[in-house]
């Protein structure tokens, strides 16, 4: 205060999240075809297939000047764990500090599935990006008179930080081999190859999944969506069509439910009307599995099946030999249009030594938990600040959370009191880049 008024400053914290969900799904049965002339054990030799996808945001402010991120706290990214596609890696794209680590990378990657009947599963991933930012306020009031006023401080924050986007596709197919000849031990020969189809990369300007003819439009979307991509824990005890864990072409008389894998873990049902031609018929269907947990039961009109044909798609079978020929010859071999796009660049000499001190910064991180097993309290310790800390069980399922902001330094404590023995998964941030540990508790 002096002695034309007073000033009162003043900081709000704020958070502002979105969810995306990213779904991908082979439109057609794959093609493939195994040597002829090698003695290859058909009966034995398996297929399988998995997809790896790039993301990137854009920035989270509308400049990438450094001074404007002063408000800028972190953007934290984390993922519904019961999805197929699961969060890999997530990497800071800056090799600075000044964007505050907002500008990331985020690398996907679904587990291993028999190519037969993958045309048939839906793949996905549902991400929440949270951005932690403050406003800064400052009101002076006038002694006298009405020149008072407030100066005000807020980022203008823009969508496509907080929005992903792929920048690469790739598929990956391993051929696990069985050969019908023994080794000198007496085994039958065994040998595993994978080979990485590249389908999008924005960086290389290669897209062999474009096609704006059939692109799924809004409206369509639900329909598309015919399955939880992933492990489906059922919550409602008493299934609708209206209930969250239907899927469209659902109705009074016949309620979907279609997953990946499906949990019931306590009783479930349909509604019963007592009249045998309107109660409706709960069908449950899952691509891998249904597991019914003890103490779970489930009533006469709900129906559980395995279905590996929920899309009605065709399977991936063997073509014939004679295919090779004719596809590497057509249009279709869209792999023989792909050309180099490499340039030559010189990156000069102070960026390339800032993008290395980046990456050495990082790679010099270490990460301590003690005391490690521990009765209760558990010290984290890092050589750099701790931004965030989170707490999992080995069923992924996360205990803990704290955010601590750039104001975590380098040691941090969580209270594990409240937990069974056992073994738990420890997940710190620091400068953007996520370690893990593990922890035992152990009274």
């Amino acid at each position: 205060m002096n002695s034309s008024g007073y000033t009162l400053d003043s900081t709000a914290f704020k958070k502002r999240t979105a969810t995306q969900d990213i779904y991908f799904k082979l439109k057609n049965p794959l093609q493939y075809v195994l040597n002829p002339s090698v003695d290859i054990n058909l009966e034995k030799t398996k297929i399988y297939m998995s997809y790896s996808i790039t993301l990137e945001n854009g920035n989270v402010i509308n400049s990438t000047n450094p001074f404007f991120y002063d408000q800028i706290d972190s953007l934290i990214v984390s993922e519904d764990e019961n999805t197929n596609l699961w969060l890999m890696h997530d990497i800071s794209r800056i090799p600075n500090n000044g964007l505050k680590g907002t500008r990331r990378q985020l690398q996907l990657a679904s587990g291993w599935y028999e190519v037969e009947n993958v045309t048939n599963l839906l793949f996905g991933s549902k991400l929440e990006t949270s951005l932690y930012y403050r406003e800064d306020y400052s009101t002076f009031t006038p002694v006298c008179g009405t020149n008072g006023g407030t100066d005000v401080s807020v980022p203008t924050l823009t969508g496509t930080g907080l929005h992903f986007t792929p920048t690469k596709i790739e598929v990956k197919v391993m051929a696990d081999m069985y050969f019908d000849q023994l080794s000198f031990t007496g085994e039958e020969i065994n040998t595993t190859q994978v080979f990485t189809y590249l389908l999008l990369d924005t960086e290389q300007n290669i897209d062999l999944i474009a096609d704006s003819v059939s692109y799924i439009p809004w409206a369509s979307l639900p329909s598309f969506i015919q399955m939880f991509p992933g492990e489906l824990t059922i919550e409602s005890q008493v299934i609708s069509e209206t209930s969250p864990e239907a899927y469209p072409a659902s109705n009074f008389l016949n309620v979907f439910v279609r997953a990946d894998n499906v949990i019931i873990d306590k009783p479930l049902s349909g509604l019963i009307v007592n009249l045998p031609a309107a109660d409706p018929l709960i069908n449950v269907m899952a691509y891998d599995q249904i597991h019914i947990k003890p103490g779970a039961h489930i009533e006469k009109n709900v129906r559980l099946s395995i279905n590996k044909d929920i899309y009605g798609v065709a399977a991936s079978l063997p073509a014939p030999g004679t295919f090779v020929d004719s596809f590497c010859s057509s249009n279709s071999y869209l792999s023989s249009q792909l050309k180099s796009n490499s340039t030559d660049v010189n990156p000069g000499i102070s960026d390339a030594s800032q993008d290395i001190d980046y990456k050495l910064e990082l790679e010099s991180i270490k990460l301590n938990l003690y005391p490690n097993p521990t009765t209760g309290q558990l010290t984290i310790s890092a050589t750099q600040s701790i931004t965030f800390a989170e707490l999992y069980d080995l069923a992924g399922r996360r205990l803990i959370q704290e955010y601590y902001g750039d104001g975590g330094g380098q040691q941090v404590q969580l209270d594990l009191s409240a937990l069974s023995n056992g073994v738990y998964v420890v997940k710190a941030t620091c400068r953007g880049k996520i370690f893990t540990e593990r922890v035992v508790v152990s009274r």
